[in-house]
C-alpha cells in the first residue's frame, strides 16, 4: 500500500511539475508586448529588493480600439503585479471584395472596413477585340466599359496593351468607282454636286469577299456620298477615302476632286413673289452675266391659271395675278448648247375668283371678231363683258386679257378660233394678238 501511495505521488509531482512549466512558456511568448507596473507586496515577504520569481501570467487581449492587460503572481512570495498590452494596428491585408462603384476589405483584427470609390486607370484585354476598364485598387473590371481595340497610329498599340493584327495591305484588294470619274469639277454658285463611292469591290486574290467598309470625306462625313453646296466663289478640295476590312486584312482607296465655283450665268431679280389683289403687278427681271445677252432670255410659267406673264422673251417681264394659288415662273437662255435656267415661285392672293360675266352675240354672220359691234345690240362681246366686270366691282376691276384653256367648249353654240396657249389683250400695243381678232363662228340654227 505505501508503494502504491509513493507511486501515485511521484506521478502527480511530475503531472504538477509540467503544468507548471505551460504558464512560463506562455509568458516568454506574449511577456515582450507586455509593459509591467511594480511589484506589489504582500503580507509575507521572503522576496527582497524585488527580486520576485514570476508565476504565471494572466492576460486580456488587445484590439485595435483597447488596450489589452496582464497580471502575475510571484512564486515564492504573495506579491503581484499587473501590466498593459499596447493596442493593435489594423491590418487590412485581406482580398478585396467588390460592387460596381467601390471596393472594402476588414481589419484581420475587428471588424472595421477600408472602402474606397474604384479609380479606373488601367484596361484588361479580354481576348475577343475588346477590352474593359480595370480598377487600379482592387482590380476590378467594369463589364459595361468594354470598347473594341483602338490602335495608335505611331505605336499601333491599344491603351490595353494589344497590338495591332498586321496583315499585308496586297493581301486584299480594293476597287472603288467613283462618281464623277474627272478629278476637276465645275459648279454654279448655289447648285449642289454628289460625290460618291458608288460601286466597291473587295477581292482577296480571285475571290470576290463581303469586307467591311468605312468612309470618311472632307469635313467628317462618313457616308457612302458626300453632297457639296456651293456657298461661295472659289475652288474647293472635296476627298473621299473607302477603307476595308476581312479577316484580319485591311486596304484603302482615296480620291480626290478639284472643284471650281463660277458665278451664275443666269440669276433673276426675285426668288419669291407675292401678288396680293387684283390689280398688283410685279416686274422681274432676268440678270445674266457679262458674257451673254439678256434679250436671248425666254419666259415661261408653271400654273398659268393663277397668274401670267406680259412678256415671254427679253430682259424684263412682268407678272400679274389670275385667281388665287401659286405658280412657278422660269427664265431659260441657251448658249453654246447648255441651257441655263433661273426660276421664281408666285403666290396670289386676294383675288376675287367668283366674278361671272356673259355676253349675247345677235349677229350670225360668220367670221365675227369679239371685239366687232354687233349689227343688233351695237355692243361688242368685249364691250358688253366690260360693263359687267365695271358693275359687278363698281369700276375697281377691268377687262385687261382673255385666256383660252384646252377643251374649248360652247355648248354647240358656234367654234371659236383661238390658241388655248395664248393671252389676248385688249391693248393693240401688246405684241400678244389683240382679242378683237378672236374669232367666234356661230352655229347657223343659233
Amino acid at each position: 500500500m505505501r508503494t502504491l501511495t509513493r507511486k501515485l505521488l511521484s506521478l502527480l509531482l511530475a503531472f504538477t511539475m509540467v503544468c507548471a512549466m505551460v504558464p512560463a512558456a506562455m509568458a516568454a511568448d506574449t511577456e515582450e508586448n507586455i509593459a509591467w507596473g511594480s511589484w506589489e507586496k504582500g503580507q509575507q515577504e521572503p522576496c527582497a529588493d524585488e527580486k520576485h520569481t514570476g508565476g504565471e501570467i494572466t492576460t486580456t487581449p488587445a484590439s485595435c480600439t483597447e488596450e489589452g492587460s496582464a497580471t502575475q503572481s510571484c512564486t515564492v512570495c504573495d506579491a503581484t503585479r499587473t501590466g498593459t498590452i499596447a493596442k493593435l494596428d489594423h491590418d487590412f491585408s485581406g482580398d478585396w471584395e467588390t460592387s460596381p462603384t467601390e471596393h472594402w476589405r476588414k481589419c484581420s483584427h475587428c471588424d472595421e472596413t477600408e472602402r474606397g470609390n474604384h479609380s479606373f486607370t488601367k484596361y484588361a484585354n479580354k481576348g475577343n477585340g475588346t477590352h474593359v476598364s480595370v480598377c487600379d485598387v482592387c482590380e476590378y473590371e467594369d463589364p459595361d466599359s468594354a470598347k473594341e481595340h483602338t490602335y495608335d497610329e505611331t505605336t499601333g498599340e491599344c491603351v490595353c496593351g494589344d497590338k495591332k493584327p498586321v496583315a499585308p495591305v496586297e493581301d486584299l484588294e480594293l476597287t472603288v468607282t467613283w462618281d464623277p470619274n474627272g478629278s476637276s469639277q465645275t459648279m454654279e454658285l448655289g447648285s449642289t454636286k454628289k460625290f460618291s463611292a458608288e460601286k466597291v469591290v473587295a477581292k482577296v486574290g480571285d475571290e470576290t469577299v463581303n469586307a467591311t467598309l468605312t468612309y470618311s470625306w472632307t469635313g467628317g462625313s462618313t457616308d457612302s456620298s458626300y453632297t457639296l453646296y456651293a456657298d461661295e466663289v472659289r475652288t474647293y478640295t472635296i476627298t473621299g477615302t473607302v477603307k476595308a476590312e476581312y479577316e484580319g486584312k485591311t486596304a484603302s482607296t482615296t480620291k480626290t476632286w478639284t472643284v471650281t465655283v463660277e458665278q451664275n450665268v443666269l440669276t433673276l431679280s426675285e426668288d419669291e413673289i407675292v401678288l396680293n389683289g387684283r390689280n398688283d403687278e410685279e416686274d422681274l427681271r432676268a440678270i445674266v452675266s457679262s458674257d451673254y445677252d439678256a434679250d436671248d432670255v425666254r419666259w415661261s410659267i408653271n400654273g398659268s391659271r393663277y397668274a401670267g406673264l406680259d412678256e415671254t422673251r427679253g430682259e424684263w417681264t412682268t407678272v400679274y395675278p389670275i385667281s388665287n394659288g401659286d405658280a412657278v415662273i422660269t427664265a431659260s437662255l441657251t448658249a453654246d448648247g447648255v441651257t441655263y435656267t433661273a426660276q421664281c415661285n408666285v403666290e396670289v392672293i386676294n383675288v376675287n375668283t367668283d366674278i361671272s360675266v356673259g355676253a349675247t352675240v345677235f349677229n350670225t354672220n360668220p367670221g365675227y371678231a369679239l371685239g366687232d359691234e354687233d349689227d343688233d345690240a351695237k355692243t361688242s362681246i368685249v364691250d358688253q363683258i366690260r360693263d359687267e366686270i365695271d358693275d359687278i366691282t363698281d369700276g375697281e376691276e377691268d377687262l385687261k386679257y382673255v385666256k383660252f384653256y384646252s377643251p374649248v367648249d360652247f355648248k354647240d353654240e358656234g367654234e371659236l378660233d383661238v390658241s388655248t396657249k395664248e393671252s389676248y389683250y385688249l391693248d393693240p400695243g401688246k405684241n400678244d394678238e389683240d382679242i378683237s381678232d378672236v374669232v367666234f363662228i356661230p352655229d347657223e340654227e343659233y
